[in-house]
């Protein structure tokens, strides 16, 4: 879709954070703010072993794929460095894991983005392999720090600066989860006055 701006959203869910109160309603709060836009589109990174502990989140991103709101992608069998794994270990991982993906969410994966943004030659080797494409942390822009999206705000760049963009978060961040909020409103703000 033209003009639309990817929410990269990593980790979902791991089971190590069963430490906050509720982890599927944390998660399901970021899905919510992505749907103030429709200029955002929401990515779940899912590490198919871990999600399996949230059986109500399986069956929640099931029903929003199936709406077309959302778009998960793969992130892992588990929230490893594959970098330290031969090609083969990957290839093998990576099977299963888009195994279980396609079973539960109707389709393929097309992109794997690597846990800690492993780069190394035989990760993207491995992808294509499978017919993925690997992606890092290398080419998308964060809701922090000197390049993120609340700085280009405050440096009094354009909404239009962030279309066809890809922003990385992790849902369990409250921090991010403030960015996102304040960037879906400021988006939801420009599309009422573009219309009216």
């Amino acid at each position: 879709m033209p003009n639309s701006i990817v929410i990269r959203n990593d980790d979902v869910l791991l089971s190590s954070t069963a430490q906050y109160d509720n982890s599927f309603q944390r998660f399901k709060r970021v899905h919510e703010l992505t749907q103030l836009s429709s200029r955002l589109i929401h990515v779940p990174a899912i590490v198919t072993d871990e999600i399996q502990a949230f059986p109500e989140a399986v069956e929640y991103i099931q029903e929003e794929t199936k709406a077309l709101r959302m778009r998960p992608q793969l992130h892992g069998k588990v929230h490893i460095d594959y970098g330290k794994l031969s090609k083969q270990e990957v290839i093998e991982d990576l099977t299963q894991a888009m195994e279980w993906f396609e079973a539960a969410f109707g389709y393929a994966p097309m992109k794997w983005y690597t846990p800690w943004g492993a780069t190394q030659p035989h990760l993207h080797e491995a992808a294509e392999s499978l017919r993925m494409t690997a992606i890092d942390c290398s080419r998308t822009t964060k809701f922090k720090g000197r390049y993120g999206v609340i700085q280009a705000i405050k440096e009094g760049r354009p909404l239009s600066f962030f279309h066809d963009r890809e922003i990385i978060m992790h849902w369990w961040n409250g921090v991010d989860v403030e960015r996102l909020a304040f960037f879906a409103e400021l988006l939801k703000e420009d599309e009422a006055s573009t219309n009216h």
